[in-house]
């Protein structure tokens, strides 16, 4: 399964359209044992919502205290915010790191 996470702009085809962090970890942690391979981020998801970057802060945080419990997707940036894919980024490399 593939998620496909921004509020505004719909999903390609193949992926699933979840608009906040709420809708991201109901489906990775779904009990359907449906396995999310990939996620795409845009940074900036709307007020009062976690962007992009913070979830992938809460997902790095997750994955360091072993509390991630299914394998580690494919992580893409689709952000069309220059200094949020450039945190994102970062945070995806973190992720890399702790993962190898």
């Amino acid at each position: 399964m593939k998620l496909w996470l921004d509020d505004i702009r719909p999903n390609p085809d193949g992926w699933i359209w979840v608009k906040n962090a709420d809708e991201l970890f109901e489906n990775v942690f779904n009990d359907e044992g449906n396995l999310v391979t990939e996620i795409s981020f845009d940074h900036d998801l709307g007020e009062n919502e976690f962007t992009g970057y913070e979830i992938l802060n809460i997902i790095e945080s997750m994955i360091h205290m072993g509390d991630w419990k299914t394998a580690i997707p494919i992580f893409h940036i689709h952000s069309a915010n220059p200094v949020g894919r450039q945190n994102m980024q970062r945070a995806i490399d973190s992720i890399s790191c702790l993962v190898r």
